[in-house]
């Protein structure tokens, strides 16, 4: 079990943390170590304590209200716009066709990204944002929140879905996605001999 750190009296930001509430519950589900928190405005909120070490609270809310020119981006048409839209629309809108695997299982987006795409503009260049990579989720069941995501190529998202399969050959055993890279034969290839044309796992890997 980890050791438990009291963060009573510690500033992030405008909030300055009161006490734990351990009677909390996200509506999203999501247990996690929850403060209640004073802002410098005055009002109380509760927040994960993982948003609080990780920069994405660091208001109630009104740091927005008071630098409205944060939220004039210029971005709009930009391929980052379009993943944080699809991030928000995946996680709350029953109606998108992946919903399911996302908003559907609880997944949701910190309330700093959720509300500010300056925010998650401001910490994907940060962290090394290209447009060759998309934003993976180091946890599978946790939350599009600075602290849980990383920009990734498509090596790092294959091998870290939630769904892979794990392949032991000669008393090794990796995903598709490693046993790929290993071999040099390509993911999808291997993908289609394993799990649709029932390949053994030797024909699969050692045929060119």
């Amino acid at each position: 079990m980890p050791q438990f750190i009291d963060i009573t009296g510690q500033r992030f930001g405008r909030l300055v943390v009161k006490q734990r509430d351990d009677d909390y519950v996200s509506p999203k589900g999501y247990h996690a170590t929850n403060w209640i928190c004073e802002c410098d405005c005055g009002n109380t909120v509760v927040v994960r304590k993982c948003n609080l070490t990780s920069g994405a609270s660091t208001s109630c809310g009104c740091k927005r209200v008071d630098e409205p020119n944060r939220t004039t981006h210029g971005q709009k048409h930009t391929r980052l716009y379009g993943i944080w839209l699809g991030m928000k629309d995946r996680c709350s809108n029953p109606s998108t066709q992946c919903y399911k695997d996302y908003g559907g299982r609880g997944i949701y987006v910190c309330e700093e990204w959720e509300q500010s795409f300056v925010e998650f503009y401001t910490w994907s260049y940060e962290h090394g944002y290209s447009d060759g990579l998309t934003i993976d989720r180091i946890d599978n069941d946790g939350p599009y929140a600075p602290d849980n995501c990383r920009w990734a190529d498509t090596f790092q998202q294959a091998n870290n879905r939630r769904t892979n399969r794990l392949i032991t050959y000669n008393g090794e055993t990796k995903t598709i996605a490693e046993w790929s890279r290993e071999t040099g034969i390509k993911y999808n290839k291997l993908y289609e001999r394993i799990n649709k044309c029932g390949w053994d796992i030797e024909r699969a890997l050692t045929t060119p």
